[in-house]
């Protein structure tokens, strides 16, 4: 029986498994050369430093120490017998994918001890399969972005503007409590994708307090009080210029000069300088000795 085998607690260095040892019922395999070959099932629970800056297509690279706790290498030498792993009965995980991986020996001499230690060592480089987040994290944050440039596009005091900033805003927060739940909290680093989306929260609301800002000015300037003159000379004299904007002056736009004969620029009409008599004609449907009709002309006199 296996329990009549020698072991010598050839455990995983790194595990961080609660359980003290793993160890499963396994017959052990004796040949008439003296060699016994013991195959034990196990499930190990390893450390590995985990770098989530570009989730959801992060790598991950993880190495596994196998070795003895008290016997040196004079008494247990882990040795391989092939380097290529086989993974004929590898079932390959829906969340990763293996990419590389290789084994090698290790001899290290530890500050406690004179004598040397012999290691076997297992390098993981795996991949997350990013399907499922492209759909729950990647391709909602495009579509908020958009709505994000609409709430720029819409006029400040279009009360709307509030409204879409908000929703967003707290569209993007629950994107960012699924992202919490999907990475390990404690991570050396913090994703881009969650920068990302900070960024974009912090856009809405600095758009939504500028938009309170503006629509309460609308509402009140010219109802209430004047605008204040050092927000006046602000806006119109600093804020024009770093815009680029024209401002016509205080006395309003100066007329146009004549022109080198002596013709005046053409003025508009305005409604006081058309008679009622200029509105006879086949043009307008009325004929001198024709019954005037009550109707109103486009300035709302009646004839």
């Amino acid at each position: 029986m296996y329990t009549d085998i020698i072991c010598s607690h050839f455990n995983l260095q790194c595990s961080a498994d609660e359980r003290l040892e793993e160890r499963r019922d396994c017959a052990a395999k004796v040949s008439h050369n003296g060699v016994v070959e013991w195959h034990p099932m196990a499930i190990y629970k390893s450390t590995c430093a985990v770098k989530i800056k570009y989730f959801p297509y992060d790598k991950q690279n993880c190495t596994l120490k196998f070795g003895p706790w008290t016997y040196d290498a004079g008494r247990v030498n882990g040795t391989l017998y092939d380097v290529d792993w086989n993974l004929k009965e590898y079932k390959e995980s829906p969340e990763w994918k293996l990419l590389k991986h290789r084994a090698w020996t290790k001899t290290e001499k530890y500050d406690c001890c004179a004598e040397i230690y012999a290691d076997l060592m297992f390098e993981l480089i795996i991949e997350r399969q990013p399907a499922y987040y492209n759909y729950l994290l990647i391709l909602p944050c495009f579509l908020l972005s958009s709505l994000t440039l609409v709430v720029f596009w819409l006029p400040p005091e279009n009360p709307a503007k509030m409204v879409l900033g908000m929703n967003i805003f707290v569209a993007f927060f629950l994107l960012l409590l699924l992202l919490k739940s999907s990475i390990p909290s404690a991570s050396s680093s913090f994703p881009l994708i969650g920068n990302y989306y900070c960024a974009n929260m912090t856009l809405v609301t600095l758009s939504t307090f500028l938009c309170l800002i503006v629509v309460n000015l609308h509402y009140r300037g010219d109802r209430r009080n004047e605008v204040p003159p050092w927000l006046r000379k602000l806006a119109i004299q600093h804020g024009a210029r770093l815009l680029f904007v024209n401002v016509a002056p205080p006395g309003g736009p100066k007329s146009k000069s004549p022109d080198k004969k002596g013709n005046k620029p053409a003025q508009p009409i305005q409604p006081n300088d058309v008679k009622p008599q200029q509105l006879y004609g086949p043009a307008f449907g009325f004929y001198p000795g024709a019954p005037r009709l009550p109707y109103p002309d486009a300035y709302g006199r009646k004839f």
